[in-house]
């Protein structure tokens, strides 16, 4: 099937589609990731939902795809267009018929969408670098959904949550974004940024024992890696949470 045919067909199908409907009917699409259940517990709830959204906004990720592929060199638009016709054709077999799909052994075995739907590490790195250039240019709206389509086939990655994190705060969506940065510190609990962004979020919301607990988690881990670029960001947030709170 012709590349653009595929994606014509997919803006179609997921006109239609609501994400509740495979989910409650079917269960196949819900991603299985054990951590999810047993580390995020409070949270689990608010990302089932940031998943049913993704799943809504996939014929407009669509159309973005569609036309960056249009830009690429011949040979790896047809690496990166094969791949996402394959995922394309299983999102309308998940459709139309669950049951078969669900018979396949590599199915049954799958940890996540990105091995659902058989991506490469490189298709999503592409996907990850226009969502990088999208959110330079201000096109944060798109960026987002570049970013929550990544998180949906491998929330295993933390650079993944971090990206998304960033776009929800340039939309002024705090409280989301503390939880994509959340997800990136359990990723990755030694990276900086989330943790900073978290201190910075936290101080604005006016939760300030929360704030000066990320930030003296984060005094450690400059100390540690000898970071010592980063003490005086921290220690200026610090000074003005501690501030706020004698107010």
């Amino acid at each position: 099937m012709e590349t653009v045919d595929v994606f014509s067909s997919l803006a179609e199908l997921l006109a239609e589609m609501q994400a509740d409907e495979l989910e409650v009917k079917h269960g196949l699409l819900v991603p299985r990731n054990q951590y999810i259940e047993e580390k995020i517990g409070s949270i689990k709830q608010e990302l089932e939902g940031h998943y049913a959204k993704i799943l809504r906004s996939m014929s407009s990720i669509a159309v973005i795809l569609k036309k960056e592929l249009e830009l690429l060199p011949q040979i790896v638009k047809e690496h990166h267009a094969k791949e996402l016709s394959f995922a394309m054709q299983r999102l309308i077999v998940c459709k139309k018929n669950p049951e078969e799909l669900a018979k396949e052994e590599k199915v049954l075995e799958a940890n996540t969408w990105q091995d659902f739907f058989n991506l490469s590490d490189e298709t999503l790195l592409w996907i990850y670098k226009i969502g990088y250039r999208y959110h330079e240019e201000r096109k944060t709206e798109e960026a987002r959904a570049l970013f929550q389509l990544l998180v949906m086939l491998n929330s295993q990655v933390s650079d993944y949550w971090v990206a998304l994190g960033f776009t929800e705060r340039q939309l002024s969506l705090e409280s989301v974004a503390l939880t994509s940065f959340a997800m990136a510190i359990i990723l990755n609990p030694e990276n900086p940024i989330p943790r900073y962004q978290s201190a910075e979020l936290y101080f604005h919301l006016g939760q300030f024992e929360d704030a000066l607990l990320e930030l003296d988690v984060l005094s450690e881990i400059i100390a540690k890696e000898k970071l010592d670029f980063l003490k005086s960001d921290v220690e200026l947030l610090r000074s003005k949470v501690k501030n706020k709170q004698l107010l």
